[in-house]
């Protein structure tokens, strides 16, 4: 099975953040959803000369392999767009600083992306043990604040906090009633349908 390279470079993060086996995680990955093998992970991990625990965290991780050039995600037609981007709103630059500045955004771009991802997937994984323990206690405060807890996730990812902008305007969702009206089955399916 061919994998995403982006996914590549989470678990490349993942494992040089984390005092882990390929083995856990591979473990973490399949309980986020994402099938693969420890096999794949050592095959990459032995051919680029991966380090377990290199990095004091998956954010640590990210920028410094995004800064020594270790992975390089970034195509050519995307710093070509910011170029012409650039080259339109500041006029002609020199060629040097033109390379330097798309070089700049485009990496800046690509490390807030993957953070984001990463995230998201901590997130959602918290959300799930969460929902666990809610689901197995007997007390309504433990229902409440979960059910709080999913309104505001809810609300932050998907833009509909004021406080914090909408980190993908492409993935607005309409609802039939705010959040805070909802019910805790009503959340849980929302999260279910746009999880």
């Amino acid at each position: 099975m061919a994998h995403d390279k982006t996914k590549q470079i989470e678990i490349r993060a993942f494992y040089e953040s984390h005092n882990l086996s390929y083995v856990k995680v591979a473990e973490h990955f399949v309980t986020t959803g994402y099938e693969i093998s420890a096999k794949t992970i050592e095959g990459w991990g032995s051919k680029e000369k991966w380090v377990k625990n290199r990095y004091s965290s998956l954010s640590d991780a990210l920028n410094n392999l995004l800064d020594n050039k270790v992975i390089d995600l970034i195509p050519e037609e995307a710093k070509t767009l910011i170029k012409d981007k650039i080259s339109k709103e500041n006029g002609v630059l020199e060629p040097d600083v033109l390379d330097a500045m798309a070089e700049t955004i485009s990496t800046e771009l690509t490390y807030q992306i993957l953070n984001k991802r990463a995230l998201s997937k901590e997130i959602a994984l918290n959300l799930s043990n969460s929902k666990i323990f809610a689901t197995n206690s007997k007390s309504i405060q433990a229902n409440a604040i979960y059910h709080d807890m999913l309104i505001k996730t809810f609300g932050i990812l998907n833009g509909k906090d004021e406080k914090m902008p909408l980190p993908n305007p492409n993935t607005e969702i309409k609802l039939s009633k705010p959040l805070s009206e909802m019910t805790l089955e009503e959340l849980n399916a929302l999260e279910d349908e746009n999880g």
